[in-house]
């Protein structure tokens, strides 16, 4: 499988640098992917994620997206930004669109961005990125085609969300290898939803790496949705680097997911720094996704949270892996995890691994899960109030999972997901 990459790298790269000209980034991706090659599940940190799936089919490059479509909003109501950006099948649907406002914020297809400012995109293009750290990863640095690209001068403030949406519909066996970079400079504030799903015949491969900048004392929230269907696989890995009295808050909603992995490495690399992470997720049918946060507490005086929450039905399986880091000079750290799933089939399982490693001795450090069954004294308590018993469960599971988003600031957003989470917690 790492020889048809190879050769298709080879037939492709003029192509690809066409796309996006990244100089000998490709060349050391492909490299590294050589050497490393695919992760698999005798290793601890994929043991939950079986990649037989995507090594079985051989994932071709599609350059043109001939049919894009606009369509998206009709599934996704109430969601409104000046600043959207639509990508179909990996591929922005305005090609080259960029849009550069008075105030010094460039948004657009990174395709776009890097053409007109490429020194500029090179210097943080892989900064956050770790290469090494699996065959996905390089191998997105060797076909990056387009994603999205954020850049927020300092002291710039955006009053409104920025929205992206990416939708497949590809029933070939297409890959789509997307890059975001988002910078926000020092004393400035931004927020950006992020919607992502796939119909029931797509069978691409979406290997999508987001690189995150939050420069001093400035605020990231990142609020995504994943609506994942049919037999698509879609790893999702995002990279954040803090710098000091910064604040990122990332809000994962995940409808679904035939086969999904959802990385987040955050490194807090400056002191007084706040990372919070958070994850609801239903899953029915034979449904598979894997999340996995790892905190990097580099700097003293910092605090991290992470929740996770979900409900899995019929054959589904779920994974949850937090981690922790405290380095030996990382004092006065507050940590706190807590994954917490509801089973409501005898086929579906939930696996769920929190570590914490600390080097430091002045540290608050805690962390909790629990995989148990839909509680029967609520379930009659609720019944002998008069509810019904289908709806007493509608009830009692939205109220679980959406207490992991109860943080969310965005109204509108945190409506739209709630009404997804309990129409798709009908359906289980």
């Amino acid at each position: 499988m790492i020889d048809f990459y190879n050769r298709l790298f080879n037939s492709k790269k003029e192509e690809l640098e066409t796309q996006i000209l990244l100089k000998n980034i490709r060349k050391q991706g492909l490299k590294d992917f050589g050497r490393i090659g695919f992760p698999n599940i005798k290793m601890e940190k994929w043991k939950n994620f079986n990649t037989k799936a995507f090594l079985k089919n051989q994932y071709e490059i599609c350059f043109e997206d001939k049919d894009n479509k606009l369509d998206f909003f009709s599934k996704i109501n109430g969601l409104e930004s000046p600043d959207t950006i639509v990508f179909h099948n990996g591929h922005c649907s305005y090609n080259m669109q960029l849009d550069e406002y008075k105030n010094g914020v460039i948004f657009g297809s990174i395709k776009a961005a890097a053409a007109k400012y490429p020194e500029l995109v090179l210097r943080y293009f892989n900064k956050a990125n770790k290469q090494n750290l699996n065959g996905f990863n390089a191998l997105n640095s060797a076909f990056v085609q387009d994603g999205f690209f954020l850049f927020v001068p300092k002291n710039t403030n955006i009053d409104f969300p920025v929205l992206v949406t990416n939708s497949y519909d590809d029933d070939q066996y297409h890959m789509a290898n997307s890059r975001n970079i988002v910078i926000l400079e020092q004393n400035s504030n931004c927020e950006i939803v992020q919607i992502e799903s796939s119909t029931s015949y797509c069978n691409t491969f979406s290997n999508n790496i987001t690189e995150l900048f939050i420069g001093e004392n400035s605020t990231l929230s990142l609020n995504k949705l994943q609506k994942y269907s049919g037999k698509s696989i879609d790893i999702e890995s995002t990279f954040a680097i803090q710098e000091k009295k910064s604040t990122f808050h990332n809000n994962i909603t995940i409808i679904g997911g035939n086969k999904l992995r959802n990385d987040v490495h955050i490194k807090l690399n400056g002191k007084n720094c706040f990372a919070d992470v958070n994850g609801a997720f239903v899953l029915d049918d034979m449904n598979e996704v894997d999340n996995n946060v790892y905190i990097d507490h580099a700097k003293a005086d910092c605090d991290s949270n992470q929740n996770f929450r979900g409900v899995l039905d019929d054959k589904a399986k779920g994974a949850f892996t937090g981690y922790v880091l405290v380095r030996q000079d990382s004092q006065r750290t507050n940590a706190y995890q807590s994954n917490k799933n509801i089973v409501l089939s005898d086929d579906a399982s939930m696996s769920t691994n929190p570590f914490l490693e600390i080097y430091a001795d002045d540290v608050k450090c805690s962390h909790g899960a629990s995989v148990g069954n839909l509680d029967a004294n609520a379930m009659l308590y609720l019944q002998t109030r008069g509810i019904q018993k289908d709806k007493a469960k509608e009830l009692l599971l939205s109220a679980f999972v959406l207490e992991a988003l109860k943080g969310v600031k965005n109204t509108k957003f945190k409506e739209i997901v709630s009404k997804e989470i309990e129409n798709k917690i009908l359906k289980v």
